[in-house]
C-alpha cells in the first residue's frame, strides 16, 4: 500500500518562518549596530543599507532636509544600488 502525503502546507510555514528568521535577525543586527555606534553617517548607512536588504530594493536614496537652505537634498552617503 502507499500513500501520499501533501505537504505543501508545511513547506510554506517553513519557507515563511526562515524568512521571518532572517528579518529578525536582520533588525537585531541594525539594534546593535546602532546602539553601538556614534557615528551618524555610519548609522544612516547601516539603516539605509538593512531597510535595502529587507525591502529587496535594488537602488536606494535617503533624502533630508537642509534646514539651513530650507530644501531637501540627497544625503550622499546613503545613495547607491544593492549589493
Amino acid at each position: 500500500m502507499v500513500q501520499h502525503v501533501d505537504v505543501t502546507s508545511r513547506k510554506h510555514a517553513e519557507d515563511a518562518l526562515r524568512n521571518q528568521t532572517r528579518r529578525l535577525e536582520t533588525l537585531n543586527r541594525l539594534s546593535k549596530s546602532i546602539a553601538t555606534d556614534l557615528d551618524l553617517e555610519r548609522i544612516v548607512q547601516t539603516v539605509t543599507d538593512i531597510a535595502t536588504e529587507l525591502s529587496g530594493a535594488v537602488w536606494r536614496l535617503l533624502l533630508q532636509r537642509d534646514r539651513r537652505q530650507g530644501r531637501t537634498v540627497p544625503a550622499l552617503y546613503a545613495l547607491g544600488c544593492a549589493a
